[in-house]
């Protein structure tokens, strides 16, 4: 929100947020900013004046507390989060490929698409019986359609299954390759015969819908190993401990906080930690956790938890557990062990899969 400058005087309060704002026009409604004006116009307009007044019942009436850098971030220098956080010695930067490798994946995945629907198309006549020279047309304009799959969409399989040869195993690229290699050689033996036998159109399709389940198995287990991380994300670093003596109130980081610390939460704020409400009553929104949209009304004694919201007036929590101690930690850190561990069925079914391969293989 702006500021109000020397030259617009501040004498009443912004009908939206509550901080002074320049007078208007007798009897409208004075902003500090023209967002405040926009919102105020938007809830207005639709019938939604009612927000004011559960704003004061929730107790958001008021204007904003203004933030003090040096007392908003002192938790940067807190030696808890400094030894988790920072380094002394010479630091090196990461560079993430995941994204340009997820492009890489696309790309090739877009183009055996295209190709395959193109050559789809030519062979439409084909099946047809089409005969004569217009027959031979679509035949050779398949294989040029058909150069960019095998040459650049196909090559993951050709990796894969070289590196499977080098370290003497079996994996289930191998009879892929052979069958995309000798289905190919077949198809422009048979161009070249004259014949109307060719499978440029299934091989490219079967390299295109192989490309499309590993992409989006790639994508499903790239989001689950990012689930360790997300705690960051969804709970805040720092949390304002109560000292129960003096009932001074200072920023620290939640790796600073022990069993037992009291931790103010104020309206609108995400409960950092696992724990007890020993002062004050509100209304916790835990959608993240349960998915139930509607809040729970929360008292003295009740329990709340991490990442979720507290909506109501401020809240004294007594910890009990932080970071991946909390419930919430632990849900993130079950669904990276999931997809990390194999269950005992899947390892013996991969296990079976090695001769099964080699038996197909064989009878093939």
């Amino acid at each position: 929100m702006l500021i109000p400058t020397s030259a617009q005087k501040p004498s009443v309060a912004c009908a939206h947020c509550g901080n002074p704002a320049p007078a208007g026009r007798a009897g409208a409604p004075a902003f500090c900013c023209s967002g405040c004006a926009m919102v105020y116009e938007l809830l207005t307009s639709n019938g939604l004046e009612r927000y004011y007044e559960l704003a004061k019942t929730a107790g958001g009436s008021g204007p904003a507390k203004a933030i003090e850098p040096k007392e908003s971030y002192g938790y940067l220098d807190d030696p808890e989060f400094r030894k988790r956080y920072g380094r002394d010695d010479d630091c090196a930067m990461d560079f993430y490929l995941e994204g340009v490798e997820n492009r890489s994946w696309l790309v090739r995945m877009g183009l055996a698409g295209a190709c395959a629907g193109n050559i789809m198309l030519m062979s439409i006549p084909l099946y047809a019986r089409v005969e004569g020279s217009l027959a031979a047309v679509f035949r050779w304009l398949s294989l040029v359609l058909f150069v960019p799959v095998i040459a650049y969409s196909a090559v993951p399989f050709y990796v894969s299954a070289l590196t499977s040869i080098r370290t003497r195993t079996i994996s289930i690229d191998l009879p892929i390759v052979l069958a995309i290699v000798f289905g190919t050689l077949a198809s422009v033996a048979h161009l070249f015969s004259g014949s109307e036998h060719i499978y440029f159109d299934s091989l490219s399709a079967l390299v295109f819908l192989l490309l499309a389940s590993r992409y989006v198995l790639r994508r499903i287990q790239q989001n689950a190993l990012r689930s360790s991380h997300l705690a960051q994300f969804l709970t805040p670093s720092y949390a304002r401990r109560v000292d129960s003596a003096s009932g001074r109130v200072d920023e620290v980081a939640v790796e600073a906080l022990k069993a037992g610390d009291l931790v103010a939460v104020g309206p609108g704020e995400v409960v950092p930690v696992d724990g007890v409400v020993c002062r004050g009553s509100s209304s916790v929104n835990c959608a993240l956790l349960t998915g139930e949209s509607l809040p729970v009304e929360v008292a003295t004694g009740s329990p709340v938890f991490s990442g979720t919201v507290n909506g109501g007036s401020g809240l004294v929590v007594e910890m009990l557990a932080s970071g991946a101690g909390t419930k919430l930690g632990r849900i993130l850190r079950q669904i990276q062990d999931g997809s990390a561990n194999k269950a005992p069925i899947v390892t013996a079914a991969d296990r079976l899969a090695k001769w099964f391969l080699l038996a197909v293989i064989a009878a093939a």
